[in-house]
C-alpha cells in the first residue's frame, strides 16, 4: 500500500540518517571484500563459511580491522590545537588485542565488548548518549543492525553459493580505507529457499524460530529417543552426555553439546577452532539441547531473545574453564551497548571429587553480571547421562526428585523443549519474536513488549498460593545479601519459601534494561493519536491487566473535582490527609474558602527530570468536607475556577512544528493525581512497606530467631516471599533503566533524590502507633474517614490476637518479652533496619506487642491499600507518573511502563483469613489464630455492612479482610 510504501521510504531514510549515510554502505561493501578476496581466504582459511551464528562478530571484526570511520577529530577552544584519535590504529594494537592484533580473527563477544573502541565507544559520559558531551556515535546499535540484516539476507538466499562476484580474488583488495568494488550476481537455477529445512546441524542458515515446536516430556524418560540429545564424539569427553543445571527453580533443567537441527553454527557438536579458539555456540532455545521445568518466565524470556549461549573454552581437547556470552540475536547490540562487565563462566571439577556425584563431571558455574557481586550466583553443570546414553547415579535420580518437587514449577515430572520441524513456513507456528513486533505499535518499546510478554506467561501459568505454601521454618541463619539501587538498602537474595531468582531473570531482565534503548527524554516516548481511546490501546498492550487488582473502579467522571475529592478522602489517598492549621502548617494565603485539609506533595518539586518531562509535585487543599479548593503547584494557585485548559494546540510537522500550551485547572489536578500516585507507589508501598518494614521483619526472623522460637513461629506467615520479592525488585524493578526508572520522569538524580526524601524526611517511615499516626494527622471526627474507622476495627483484631499470643509465651507482668534472648535480638535486629532507629525502647511486652501488631497491619491491609490500585492505573490520562508540560496525559511509552508495573502484582497469594495452624505446635497458638481468622471475619461483614449502607463516597474495600493476602508476597 502507499502507507506502507511511505513507511518502508521513511525508515530507510531514518536509517541512513542516523547510522550514517557513508559507513553503513562502507562496512557491508568490505564484508564482501573479506568474504570473496584473497585477504579474506588468508585470514581465515579456504574452507570458512560464514554462518548465522558467526554474524555478529565477523560484522564486528570487519569494523574493527576496516573501521568505515578512522579517526576522532576534536579541537581545544584554549589552545586551537587539533587532535585526532586515530581508531584505525587503536583497533590493531597489540597492547588490547595481543600480538595477533593485525589478523582478521573472529574473537569472543565479551573480548569486543571489553576492548572495542569503534564507534567512538569510550566517548561517552555515564552511558547516556543524550549528554551534551558524549560523542559516541548515537546509532551504534541500528548501524550494527543494518549490517547483519544485509548479510543475514545474503546468506538465506544462497550466499556463496550463489552469489558469484564479477572479480577473481586475486583482484579484490581491501585496508583501512577502502576496498574493491564488487557486483554479486545471483546464479542458483531457481530462488533457493528463504526457510532452511532445520534438519541438520551444517546448514549455514538459523532453523526460524517458528518452526522450533514445543514439545513436553516427563523428566523420567529425559534419555528416550525424541527427547533430549546427547552429546559424543568429536566433543572432548568432558562435554558429553546430558547435564542437569542444578537448584534453577522453574527454569533450566538439562542441556547438551550435542550437534542439533538448528544449523546456523549453533549446537554443531564439534568444537570451532578457527582462529586458535576452542568455541562452542548453544542455542537455549534450540533443538532438544535445552529444557525448562516449566513453561514460565525463563522460557518466554529465552523465546523473545532468540537466546545463545557462546562458550569460549581454554583448550579444544581437554578444556577446564569457559568464558560464556549471552547473545541475543533477536536483540542486536546486547552485548555492546550495555556498560557493564560481564564475569560468566564455568570451571571444571577434578573428576571424581564431587562429594556427592563422584560417578558424574562437574562444572562450576559462577556469575558474577554487571560488574557487581550484587547479581552473583553459583550453580552446578552435573552430568546425568554419558555419550552412550547411560544413566548415571545418583545423579539422574536426584534430577527427576527435583523436577518432581514444588520447587521445579507448576508442571512436577514435566520438562519442556523445543525440537526443529521441518514445516513450511506457511502453516508454522508465529515465532515468539514475531509474536511481539509483527503488529506493534512503535510507540511501545522492546524492553517494555518483553517484560510484557514474560508477566503474561508468569500470570498464565500462576496458581494461586495458599497457606499450605508457608511453611515451617527449619533453620536461623545469615543470608546474603544484595544492594538495592538508588537507596541505603541491602535486601536477601535467598527467600526460606522461595526458590532463588532463575538466571534468566536475575542475568536476562536485568541486561535488558541494560542494553534495549531507554527514553533519555520526553521526546522518545512516544504520541497519542487524535480520538485514540488510551485506556482501550494501554490494556490491549499489557493484553492481561490485572482487574482482580482492583478494589473499587472508577466511571466516566473520574476526571471530574468530586472524583478527586474522592480518590483522596475515599480512596487511596487518606493515610495521606493532614490538618491545616493556622500556624506553621497553614494554606498560603491564596488558597480561596476555608482550607481544613491538605495532602502535601510539592517536596517532589526538587527532584530532578529528564528533559522534557514536567515537574512532579502539586499540594492539595481541601474544605472541611473534603471538597478541593485549590492545587498550588510550582507557585501557582489553581481552583475550580481557573480555566479549565486544553491539550496543546500544535501546527506544522516534524523539525517545524510548534505546539502552544494552554494550561489550567485539569493540568492541575492531572499533576497532583500523577504525583499522588507516583509518591504513593515509589515511598509508601515501594520503600515504606517493602525495603523498609518488610525487609526488617523477615530478616530479623530468619538470621535472628530460631527456628522453633514462637516469635519466628508467629511471624513467618506475615514474611511469606519476601524476601524474594524484594530481590527481584533490587535486580528488575529499582535499577537504573529499569522498570520505575523508566515509567517515572525522574533522572538517575530524582530516583536517588525520590528514595532519600523517603528515608530521611518521610513522616510515614518514622516510627509510631498506628492510632498515635492518625491522632498526630489531626483529621477531625466529623470527617469519618473509612481508613480511620475501618482500619479501626482491622487493628483492633490485630492487636487482640498478637496480645494473646504473647500472653501464651509471655508473662507480662514481669516482662517476659525483654528476659527472652530470641526477642531481645529480633528487637535489635529490627530497629538496626529500620532508616530512624526509633523503635520505642526499653523492650516491654506492651511495646512489642504494639510494634508487631503494627508490622502487621501493614504488610497485610496496609499493602492491599497502596498496591492494589489497579483501577487508578489504567488511564494514562487519570494519573500517570510522567507527562509532559501542557499535556493531559502520560505519553504511550512511560505509562505502558507504569501499567506493566501494575501487572506485575497480579500474582495471587495466600490470605490473611486462611488457617495457617500447621505454624504452631501448641494447641493454644492454634486456638489463637482460629480466632483470630473469626474475628477477622467478623471485621469484613462490619466493613461490608459500611459499604452497603449509603454514607460514603464510594466503597472502601482496603479492609474487606476477604481479599487480603497475609504478607508482602508481590
Amino acid at each position: 500500500s502507499a502507507t506502507e510504501l511511505r513507511r518502508g521510504a521513511s525508515t530507510v531514510l531514518d536509517s541512513l540518517l542516523f547510522a550514517g549515510g557513508l559507513s553503513v554502505p562502507t562496512v557491508i561493501k568490505n564484508s564482501f571484500a573479506v568474504l570473496y578476496g584473497q585477504y579474506g581466504r588468508d585470514q581465515l582459511g579456504d574452507h570458512f563459511e560464514l554462518t548465522e551464528s558467526k554474524l555478529l562478530p565477523f560484522v564486528i571484526e570487519v569494523v574493527r580491522r576496516f573501521p568505515p570511520v578512522a579517526g576522532l577529530p576534536s579541537w581545544d577552544r584554549r589552545t586551537n590545537h587539533h587532535t585526532v584519535v586515530d581508531l584505525l590504529m587503536a583497533s590493531a594494537d597489540e597492547d588490547a588485542w595481543g600480538a595477533r592484533a593485525s589478523e582478521f580473527i573472529l574473537r569472543p563477544m565479551h573480548e569486543y565488548h571489553q576492548k572495542s573502541v569503534m564507534w567512538a565507544d569510550a566517548a561517552i559520559v555515564d552511558s547516556n548518549n543524550a549528554h551534551p558531551y558524549s560523542h559516541a556515535c548515537p546509532a551504534k546499535d541500528l548501524s550494527i543492525v543494518m549490517v547483519v540484516e544485509f548479510l543475514r539476507a545474503w546468506l538465506r538466499r544462497g550466499g556463496k553459493a550463489c552469489w558469484q562476484a564479477d572479480k577473481p580474488a586475486a583482484d579484490v583488495s581491501i585496508n583501512g580505507y577502502t576496498s574493491t568494488e564488487l557486483t554479486l550476481t545471483d546464479v542458483c537455477t531457481g530462488a533457493p529457499s528463504p526457510t532452511p529445512a532445520c534438519t541438520g546441524a551444517d546448514s549455514p542458515v538459523a532453523c526460524p524460530q517458528e518452526q522450533l515446536a514445543l514439545r513436553s516430556a516427563a523428566c523420567s524418560v529425559a534419555l528416550d529417543a525424541g527427547v533430549m540429545r546427547i552429546g559424543t564424539a568429536p566433543l572432548p569427553p568432558s562435554l558429553r552426555g546430558v547435564w542437569w543445571l542444578q537448584d534453577q527453580g522453574d527454569s533450566s533443567a538439562l542441556m547438551s553439546f550435542a550437534a542439533s537441527n538448528d544449523g546456523g553454527g549453533y549446537s554443531a557438536g564439534r568444537m570451532d577452532t578457527e582462529g586458535g579458539k576452542a568455541q562452542l555456540t548453544v542455542r537455549v532455545g534450540g533443538d532438544r539441547v535445552w529444557s525448562f521445568m516449566d513453561q514460565a518466565t525463563s522460557l518466554t524470556l529465552v523465546n523473545a531473545l532468540d537466546l545463545v549461549y557462546q562458550f569460549d573454552f581454554d583448550d579444544a581437547a581437554s578444556p577446564t574453564t569457559a568464558q560464556i556470552t549471552p547473545t541475543a540475536p533477536n536483540i542486536f547490540g546486547l552485548q555492546l551497548s550495555a556498560a557493564y562487565v560481564l564475569n560468566f563462566s564455568m570451571h571444571l571439577t577434578a573428576s571424581g571429587s564431587h562429594p556427592r556425584y563422584p560417578n558424574s563431571k562437574v562444572w562450576g558455574r559462577p556469575s558474577v553480571a554487571l560488574g557487581s557481586d550484587a547479581l552473583s550466583s553459583y550453580y552446578e553443570l552435573v552430568q546425568v547421562a554419558d555419550e552412550a546414553g547411560n544413566k548415571l547415579q545418583p545423579a539422574f535420580d536426584d534430577f527427576t526428585a527435583y523436577c518432581a518437587s514444588a520447587e521445579a514449577g507448576q508442571t512436577p515430572g514435566e520438562m519442556h523443549f523445543h525440537e526443529a520441524s521441518p514445516v513450511p513456513p506457511q502453516v508454522a507456528q508465529s515465532s515468539y519474536w514475531d509474536s511481539l513486533v509483527r503488529t506493534v505499535d512503535q510507540r511501545f518499546d522492546v524492553y517494555g513488549r518483553i517484560i510484557q510478554a514474560v508477566l503474561v506467561s508468569r500470570t498464565r501459568a500462576w496458581v494461586r498460593r495458599t497457606s499450605a505454601a508457608v511453611t515451617v521454618p527449619t533453620a536461623m541463619q545469615s543470608v546474603a545479601d544484595v544492594q538495592v539501587p538508588f537507596t541505603d538498602v541491602t535486601v536477601p537474595e535467598t527467600d526460606e519459601h522461595e526458590a532463588d531468582v532463575a538466571e534468566w531473570q536475575q542475568l536476562g531482565i536485568d541486561v535488558l534494561g541494560q542494553a534495549t534503548s531507554y527514553p533519555h527524554t520526553a521526546d522518545e516516548c512516544g504520541e497519542w493519536y487524535a480520538g485514540e481511546d488510551k485506556r482501550a490501546v494501554t490494556r490491549a498492550q499489557v493484553e492481561a491487566y490485572p482487574d482482580h487488582r482492583t478494589l473499587v473502579p472508577w466511571g466516566d467522571d473520574r476526571f471530574s473535582d468530586a472524583a478527586l475529592s474522592a480518590l483522596v478522602f475515599g480512596g487511596v489517598g487518606q493515610h495521606r490527609i493532614e490538618a491545616v492549621d493556622s500556624g506553621a502548617n497553614a494554606a498560603p494565603s491564596s488558597v480561596p474558602g476555608s482550607p481544613r485539609y491538605a495532602v502535601k506533595l510539592n517536596f517532589a518539586a526538587s527532584l530532578d527530570v529528564r528533559p522534557g518531562f514536567a515537574k512532579l509535585g502539586a499540594d492539595g487543599y481541601f474544605d472541611a468536607r473534603g471538597n478541593i479548593l485549590a492545587i498550588v503547584r510550582e507557585g501557582t494557585t489553581w481552583t475550580p475556577a481557573s480555566p479549565a485548559g486544553t491539550e496543546p494546540v500544535c501546527t506544522g510537522f516534524l523539525l517545524w512544528k510548534q505546539c502552544q500550551a494552554n494550561v489550567g485547572w485539569e493540568h492541575a489536578k492531572l499533576a497532583f493525581r500523577g504525583t499522588l500516585m507516583a509518591v504513593i507507589t515509589i515511598v509508601d508501598h515501594l520503600y515504606t512497606l517493602h525495603l523498609t518494614i518488610g525487609n526488617a521483619v523477615v530478616r530479623a526472623n530468619v538470621e535472628n530467631v530460631a527456628a522453633d522460637h514462637p516469635l519466628r513461629r508467629l511471624l513467618t506467615p506475615f514474611g511469606y516471599r519476601t524476601e524474594a520479592i524484594n530481590y527481584q525488585s533490587a535486580i528488575v524493578l529499582v535499577p537504573e533503566h529499569d522498570l520505575v526508572h523508566r515509567a517515572s520522569p525522574l533522572s538517575a538524580d530524582g530516583m536517588r533524590g525520590i528514595f532519600s526524601y523517603a528515608s530521611a524526611v518521610s513522616t510515614h517511615v518514622s516510627w509510631s502507633a498506628i492510632k498515635a499516626r492518625w491522632k498526630k494527622a489531626g483529621v477531625g471526627e466529623e470527617l469519618r474517614l473509612p481508613f480511620y474507622d475501618d482500619g479501626d476495627l482491622f487493628y483492633g483484631a490485630v492487636q487482640s490476637f498478637v496480645h494473646g499470643y504473647l500472653a501464651i509465651h509471655y508473662d507480662y507482668a514481669s516482662n517476659g518479652c525483654a528476659a527472652d534472648a530470641g526477642v531481645v535480638a529480633w528487637y535489635d535486629r529490627v530497629n538496626a533496619i529500620v532508616p530512624r532507629h526509633d523503635l520505642p525502647t526499653p523492650l516491654t511486652c506492651e511495646g512489642l506487642e504494639e510494634v508487631i501488631a503494627t508490622f502487621i497491619f501493614y504488610v497485610s491491609a496496609m499493602h492491599n491499600h497502596v498496591g492494589t490500585i489497579a483501577a487508578e492505573v489504567e488511564d494514562p490520562c487519570f494519573a500517570p507518573w510522567a507527562w509532559r508540560e501542557g499535556e493531559l496525559c502520560g505519553p504511550p511509552r512511560t505509562f505502558f511502563t507504569q501499567a506493566l508495573i501494575m501487572m506485575s502484582t497480579a500474582l495471587e497469594q495466600p490470605r490473611i483469613t486462611e488457617d495457617y495452624t500447621h505454624m504452631f505446635d501448641d494447641e493454644p497458638s492454634k486456638e489463637a489464630w482460629r480466632g483470630f481468622t473469626a474475628a477477622l471475619r467478623q471485621v469484613g461483614t462490619e466493613v461490608a455492612r459500611r459499604n452497603a449502607d449509603g454514607s460514603r463516597r464510594r466503597d472502601f474495600l482496603t479492609f474487606s479482610t476477604d481479599r487480603i493476602e497475609t504478607a508482602i508476597s508481590i
